[in-house]
């Protein structure tokens, strides 16, 4: 008995340690990929882009005019593609619960192949980084707690890229407008008075995100049917989502939200604004 309890005692330790080190390996190895897919992203804007002119949207139902008028001010750089800094609050928990934490997080948006996200949190004991990723054919979310516990991991599978791609569309009309000009092959309809939607046709489908204004053109929420499983069923399915921004700001000529509270449910009775970021530096490339 005694030999075997010595030898428990050794064995367990270097169990642990093993699950340590190769989960610590794993987390390495997602943030080399990460680094794999943004690094190439970072070169200065190029001095050759295209400008935008009214005339340029002046075929677009009234509404979509509308948005792209107050978005992007003649003269503008058409830039499609972003770095951001950001800072807000994702939520955890529902609509009764939404148990909050802060987080700081990095995002390039580029959009001809995607997104990527890196998120960290440094607030104990929720001291959590990872990233949320959709580029060419492949998504991904990944988050770890203290650098060493999964406490996300999903992807790799059609249902969670056709998700992470309503993400984009959301976040195409709130910080990149130049790339839902009608010349990058958008189409818009107009869905009421103050409702303007883009038409975008991906290797999912033809999908649609409306645009919410005011009578000036400032975006007063951006909605889509998500394909998600964020209900109670934890299935699959379109279902509202989208976010309201509250404050815009002006980079050489283009206008973007600065700050935005995002949701599953959008507009219904369920509606939790999980998503609460503000932006800290925007760069167009």
């Amino acid at each position: 008995m005694g030999v075997k309890m010595i030898t428990l005692w050794w064995i367990l330790p270097l169990i642990i340690l093993g699950l340590v080190l190769g989960f610590y390996g794993r987390n390495l190895l997602d943030k080399a990929e990460l680094h794999q897919i943004t690094q190439d992203l970072s070169t200065p804007a190029g001095q050759d882009v295209e400008t935008y002119d009214p005339a340029l949207v002046s075929d677009l139902p009234e509404a979509a005019q509308r948005y792209f008028n107050f978005s992007l001010r003649p003269g503008a750089k058409l830039y499609r593609n972003v770095r951001l800094e950001m800072h807000g609050e994702l939520g955890l928990g529902d609509k009764a619960q939404p148990n909050y934490f802060p987080f700081t997080a990095t995002q390039f948006i580029v959009p001809d192949r995607g997104f990527t996200w890196a998120l960290r949190s440094n607030s104990f004991p929720m001291l959590i980084s990872g990233s949320d990723m959709m580029w060419d054919d492949q998504s991904w979310t990944r988050f770890w707690l203290f650098g060493n516990v999964p406490v996300a991991r999903d992807g790799g599978s059609d249902d969670h890229f056709k998700s992470a791609e309503g993400r984009l569309l959301v976040e195409l009309a709130a910080w990149s407008p130049a790339a839902l000009l009608p010349q990058n092959g958008v189409a818009w309809t107009q869905e009421g008075p103050n409702i303007a939607r883009a038409w975008l046709t991906t290797s999912t489908g033809r999908h649609w995100v409306d645009v919410h204004l005011n009578q000036d053109g400032q975006p007063k929420a951006y909605v889509i049917e998500r394909w998600s499983n964020a209900n109670a069923e934890g299935q699959y399915r379109p279902q509202p989502f989208g976010g309201t921004p509250s404050t815009f700001i002006d980079i050489e000529g283009t206008k973007i939200a600065a700050q935005v509270d995002v949701g599953n449910h959008f507009g219904t009775e369920d509606y939790f604004p999980f998503f609460k970021a503000s932006l800290d530096k925007i760069e167009f490339f």
